[in-house]
């Protein structure tokens, strides 16, 4: 018997915690017709993760936040 396929808990987790500025410009793109990418932008930029002209600040490492270069 096959398992079921199952995807992540949070399928918008990635862009919690941008990665690369690629996944930023991503969820920067999105959040202009979506609302829950908005809120995760807004989010972003109220954390200082990003600015809110979609500079990455800090990149999320899988452990902890690292300043982006």
């Amino acid at each position: 018997m096959s398992k079921p396929v199952t995807g992540p808990a949070d399928p918008l987790g990635w862009a919690s915690k941008p990665r690369s500025p690629i996944a930023l410009a991503a969820i920067m793109k999105k959040a202009e017709s979506d609302r829950q990418f908005r809120a995760i932008r807004d989010r972003l930029i109220k954390d200082g993760i990003c600015t809110e002209a979609g500079r990455l600040l800090f990149r999320w490492t899988g452990i902890a936040w690292e300043q982006a270069t």
